[in-house]
């Protein structure tokens, strides 16, 4: 429902019935996107780590998720209703810090060898990164404002789509959540795809190249992700 309104408010913004620049409801549905990340990601990531390592101190005050999604929330509606450009930076600054207070907290570096599990914890740092570049767009250099959006989009979205649906394939076939070197590419790879296209207009030199290498990067991460699991899902579940 709230992606069909912003649909249809972007249409009637294209026709002059509202008077908001329609392109405003495209970030405002992305940003709402990041805000359903944050919940399920913030959730899934702290517990399966805590799950698989029940030594880790996870450090996760309960005011930190409604204070990020504050943040989230009050930058998606000062956006869309265009307010003051340094109140938009100063919330987009709140939400990814409170964002990468909470993921510092669940200790995630633990699992730095352990890509199926890692890979949780850096979609959520891609939000808190995704913010810090909105915010500086907002408040330094407007031009900055894509990069967020990439942040966004190929690094916190590929980056948890990718880790979410490996584990839960896995899981729900009734295979062992283990990492192999297939899982361990592809997951690299969708994050080499959202470096390369953060760096692409910092580094005009190379524009043509670093476009090339994340379209390249992307689609192998995901063409990779169904040879690894369209066999796997033709087969019956493994039951005890």
């Amino acid at each position: 429902m709230v992606f069909a309104l912003f649909n249809l408010c972007s249409h009637l913004a294209a026709v002059d019935v509202l008077a908001i620049d329609e392109n405003n409801f495209f970030i405002a549905a992305l940003l709402f996107v990041v805000m359903l990340m944050n919940v399920t990601g913030g959730r899934v990531a702290p517990n399966f780590l805590k799950n698989k390592y029940p030594d880790v101190k996870q450090v996760t005050p309960k005011i930190l998720l409604p204070c990020s999604m504050v943040s989230i929330v009050a930058s998606m509606v000062f956006i869309l209703f265009e307010f003051d450009q340094r109140l938009i930076g100063f919330s987009a600054l709140a939400a990814g810090t409170f964002v990468l207070i909470r993921l510092l907290g669940w200790r995630g570096w633990i699992a730095i060898a352990d890509p199926l599990m890692i890979i949780l914890h850096i979609g959520i740092l891609w939000i808190a990164l995704g913010f810090f570049l909105m915010s500086y767009a907002y408040l330094v250099d407007n031009g900055f404002i894509v990069l967020s959006y990439h942040a966004f989009s190929v690094g916190a979205a590929g980056s948890l789509t990718l880790g979410v649906m490996s584990r839960a394939i896995l899981g729900h076939s009734g295979r062992p959540i283990n990492n192999d070197a297939l899982i361990t590419t592809f997951l690299i790879l969708i994050n080499i795809a959202a470096i390369s296209r953060i760096l692409t207009p910092l580094m005009v030199d190379y524009y043509s190249n670093l476009l090339f290498v994340s379209a390249l990067c992307w689609v192998m991460a995901y063409l990779l992700f169904l040879i690894r699991f369209i066999p796997l899902v033709l087969k019956p579940q493994v039951t005890p």
